[in-house]
This record gives C-alpha cells, structure tokens and sequence, in this order.
C-alpha cells in the first residue's frame, strides 16, 4: 500500500527549494510570507531579534566579563501556577545548566513587590543557586517600575559590564512609562534583555524602555536552544566579545536525516516576499536535500547549484519529474544553516496545493526537559443532538461571539456555534469567539493563531474551524484545522463574575486602544454583531449593557447585539436589544437575520 507523505514534509521541501533559489539572502524574514492587510497575524512560535553586541564564546561566565542579573516573572496575574514551573525548570536545566562561576549571578524576582535577594558574591554554586531559584514562590501583581528601580542599587564586580536579562508575562502601559527612566539607567551599564512569556504582552508594548534586545518564549521546547543562544549574544562582553552587532542571527538546529520516495509533478508559481520592519525570526527547520530527479514544469529563476553561507551546505541538485500544480505556499520560516544533516528526497507526489496558508504544525505548549516531558494525549469529542439550521447572513458585517464562562463551559456551546455558521462564507462575515472570563487570555494562551484579543477575527473557513476545535477541545479537528496535536486548556476557576456589561466595557476600551495604534488590525470595522450567549445574572445587569451601548452608539460606532440565554440564565427586560432561548429551534436562522439589522 503506498504510503502518503505528510503535508509538512512537503512544506519543508518547497520551503527549502525557495531557500536554494534565493540570490543574496541569509534567511526568510519573519514577515516574509504574511498578507500585508490581513487582520490575523499567523504564530510566532519561537522569536527574537538581536542588535547589540555578540559574545559566542561558550559558557558565558568563563568567557565574558559581565555581571548577570537574572529577574524572574513570579506573578500569578498572567502566569499560571504550571507555566510558572516551566519557566524555572528552563533557567534551572537549561540556561544555566553549563555555567560555572555564580559570583558572577544575582537572582532576583518580581511581582507585586521586586526581591533583590541574591546578589553578586552571594552565590557560590550551581546546587545553591538551584535551591535558590526553586524556593521562589509566585504572588499577585506585577511591578516592573519598582524592579527596574531596584536593580540599579545592585552594586557591580568592578571592572566588570552589566547583562540584565528580565522575564515578564504581563504589565500596563503605566507600569512601562514609570519604568522608562531606571530602564535608561540600566542600559547605560550594559544590555537590558527582556525574554516575553507568552502572547498578553508584545515587543510594541515594551517599545519605550528601548531594550537591548527581546526574546518571544511561547513555552515550546524547540526554542530553547535559540533562547540559550539568545543569551550569549545579548551579553555586554568588554574584552572577549565582538562589538559586531547581528541583527540577522539566525537560529540553529539539529535534525536526523529524512529518506522520502515519490514523485513530484508541478509548478511551482507565485511564492510572494514580504520585508519586515523587524529583525525578529522565527524557529522554523530546513532540510537540505539532495534531489535526483527531472524537472518537467515551469519553475521561474532555477539555479541548479547554490551556496548558502555562512555554512558549507551540500549543494542541491534537482531534476525531478513534476507534474501537479503547487501555488501560492505561505508560510513564515528561517532557517539554521549549521549542523544539520542531509536528507535524500526521490519523490512522486501528485496532489494539487494551492493557496496553503500553513501555521507551524509543533505544539507550542510542550514541554522541554525529558524528566518531565508530557506524554498524555487528550482527545475529546462532543456529539450534539440537535443541529440548528445554518442560514447565511444576507450581509456584510463582522461578528463576535462571545461564551459566558461563570458557570463553566460546555462543548455544546461551541459546537452549536459551529452549526450556526456552517454554511457561513467567513471572508465575507468575519467572524471570532471571545470568552466572558477575567481570565480570558490565560484560555487562549495556546491556541495557534497569535495575537489573539477580544478584537482579532478569523478571515477565513480554516482559522474558524481551528478556533472552534480549540475552543471546542476537538482532537480530531483541531489536527485537521489547526494542523497540530491538541493540549488541553487549563479552564480557570472563576472566583468572581464577570458580567457582559464589563464585558462589553473591556471590548470597547480594547477597540478604542486599538483604532488609536492600529497594531492589530490596519481597518477596524465602524459595524460589528455581537452574539453573547449568555448567564445574565440579574435585570441590574441587563440595564448597565443598554446603558453602555448607548454610549458607544453615540460615538458613531454600530452594534447589533444579539443575547442567546443559556440555560438558567435570567430572563429580564432586555428592552430594543434582541435576545432568543438557547434551545429555540430556529435559532441559527434568528442569529443570522439579526446580524443584517
């Protein structure tokens, strides 16, 4: 029986093949395969960028005279108790796994209030040090400000730079502006590194503390060694370093070799370059590859033999037979051209791809140390027993749905939301789910597509269906849609409510931030639909929402509100605002002619 060849591995060939065909370039850009006005920026999975000096000498403290400040992010505001752990075990078993003289190390953490516990002369071994880091405990609050403030009174071995290296999950604008100063300060002694945990805050936010350098850590265990990278290059080295900067680094990665036998037949047409404003990469694999094969298609601006530098990569030599059409691959990549080796691809494949606008297929969630590696496969299936006719709406318009989550969700929820729009062509309706919960960005800390806010909407049929298998805990689908293994979401415990009054509050806050920077979406729609289905609480409740939509109406913005009540919701006076039982049968068709009012 022939054996089918994963999509992945195809991508990573024509990828490569891109790679093998480009004049004068070192690598991909992280923007290079984005649509320039699409609203939804695919994952980031492994990302950095480096300005400041380089340091490649090995072990950082035998090689490099700097002091190093190490801050730990011990917040519970963004940061859960699990991911919390993860970011211990990295510093514990890998970025400081190989040091040496700790003298050299102050370990500090933060929350609430900064801790400047152990400084330098304070730390005389590895052992300690690990004891040391494992007893931090996490707390609420996140005071960057009074952090940075601190870490300047730490006194420096003399003669020696400074390297600061701070891990942060989460702030506000006001924390950062009041940081800006003992930032400046910090900079002044040497490189300030900021490594991001996470998606709730950006290299944007993070903008005016004018940071040496900044790290992307979305907890993947294939970023790891880039994130140990990440901190030689960032070190201020007076004396062993260069003073080069390196604002195209690249990362490196190892791979085994890979035997694939078929056949292609294609052309290989409109593979489009976007520049990026950015020296940020992304942790993506090549192969290189020996073909032995004839080319039998239009392939434009074929060099048979190339050289990629800065490392000697066996050349590739390509003559297969192709024959099925291979359009329009996006896909957002860099490669590592060391230590890598070769792969023998002879190949037959003979299936149509066109417009492919891939996401990475590794988990970002796993985890990186081999003693506490998850194993566990979580798969959930739901089976609905009604199914709601799916009316497409007869206009153009953006909708949000938005799940109430005090009382715990449920996959029907999701699910019914999924009959509701399957016949939906969500080019045109726009669409996204939001969840009612003060812990919202916590649920959707892994979910594929980033940056994800109450704002982002899904442009097309494979992003929905991938929100949906997520949100829904589909295995099965989110394989298909998300093209990755799923990992189960950590539900929060809602200690308090969040009613849909401050919810609608916090989305209009969020969309008034957003059409001042215009970071996320470039167009922000004037007319949107929100579907909130609903556990209202109390009449009070209900009366503060019409309140609140009047004031936004009055600022030139449109809302169609829609309320599906859920069971035990109750059932006040919503006033003009539609609203419809969640078990209505004709629900999907009421849902879709509201969104045209």
């Amino acid at each position: 029986m022939e054996k089918k060849i994963p999509l992945s591995i195809i991508l990573i060939f024509l990828i490569n093949l891109k790679l093998i065909l480009s004049i004068d370039s070192n690598f991909i850009e992280s923007n290079s395969f984005f649509q320039e006005n699409d609203p939804l920026y695919s994952s980031f999975n492994c990302l950095f960028e480096v300005e400041e000096n380089s340091c490649p000498n090995g072990d950082p403290l035998q090689n490099c005279d700097t002091d190093i400040i190490l801050s730990i992010d011990a917040s519970t505001d963004a940061l859960p108790s699990l991911l919390f752990q993860k970011e211990i075990n990295l510093i514990r078993d890998n970025i400081t796994l190989d040091w040496t003289n700790f003298n050299k190390v102050a370990l500090t953490w933060y929350n609430e209030k900064p801790f400047v516990t152990y400084k330098f002369g304070q730390i005389n071994s590895k052992s300690q040090f690990d004891n040391f880091l494992n007893a931090i405990q996490q707390s609420s609050g996140s005071k960057l400000s009074l952090l940075l403030n601190e870490l300047n009174n730490i006194p420096t071995t003399l003669g020696n730079k400074l390297s600061t290296f701070i891990f942060i999950s989460s702030s506000t604008n006001e924390e950062i502006n009041e940081a800006i100063q003992y930032a400046n300060q910090l900079k002044q002694k040497g490189t300030l590194n900021f490594i991001i945990l996470g998606n709730i805050i950006t290299e944007t936010d993070l903008k005016p503390l004018n940071a040496s350098n900044i790290f992307y850590w979305t907890f993947a265990d294939y970023c790891i060694e880039p994130l140990i990278n990440f901190f030689i290059n960032s070190l201020d080295c007076k004396q062993q370093c260069s003073n080069a900067t390196t604002p195209n680094s690249l990362i490196t990665t190892t791979i085994p070799p890979i035997t694939i036998s078929s056949t292609i037949g294609s052309s290989l047409s409109t593979i489009t370059n976007y520049s990026s404003n950015y020296n940020i990469i992304h942790d993506w694999i090549f192969v290189p590859s020996t073909i032995p094969s004839t080319i039998g298609s239009s392939l434009s601006t074929i060099t048979e033999t190339s050289t990629i530098s800065p490392t000697s990569i066996p050349l590739s030599t390509i003559s297969p037979t192709i024959g099925s059409s291979l359009s329009t691959i996006t896909e957002t990549s860099t490669i590592s051209p060391t230590s890598i080796q070769t792969s023998t691809i002879s190949s037959t494949i003979g299936s149509s791809l066109s417009t492919t606008n891939e996401i990475s297929t590794v988990s970002i969630y796993s985890t990186y140390s081999s003693s506490s590696k998850m194993t566990e496969t979580t798969e959930s299936t739901s089976t609905v027993t009604t199914t709601i006719p799916s009316i497409p709406p007869k206009c153009n318009n953006s909708v949000y749905f938005v799940i109430d989550h005090r009382q715990n969700i449920t996959d029907n929820e999701f699910y019914d939301i999924k009959d509701i729009t399957s016949n939906w062509d969500i080019s045109i309706n726009q669409a996204s789910i939001d969840v009612n919960s003060l812990n919202e960005t916590n649920i959707f800390l892994t979910f594929p597509q980033q940056p994800k806010s109450d704002i982002t909407l899904m442009t097309n049929t494979k992003q929905w269906n991938c929100m949906i298998a997520y949100l829904g805990q589909s295995a099965n689908d989110f394989q298909k849609y998300c093209n990755r293994s799923l990992l189960p979401i950590i539900f929060p415990k809602e200690e308090q409510d969040h009613t849909m009054d401050q919810f609608l509050l916090k989305f209009y806050n969020f969309y008034l931030n957003e059409l001042k920077i215009k970071v996320e979406i470039s167009k922000l729609p004037n007319e949107f639909s929100l579907i909130l289905f609903s556990k209202t609480g109390n009449q009070t409740e209900i009366d503060n929402f019409s309140q609140i939509l009047i004031n936004i109406t009055s600022k030139l913005i449109k809302i169609n509100p829609v309320f599906v009540k859920l069971p035990n919701s109750f059932n006040g006076n919503f006033g003009s605002i539609e609203n419809y039982d969640f078990n209505d049968p004709d629900l999907g068709e009421k849902i879709s002619d509201s969104i045209c009012s």
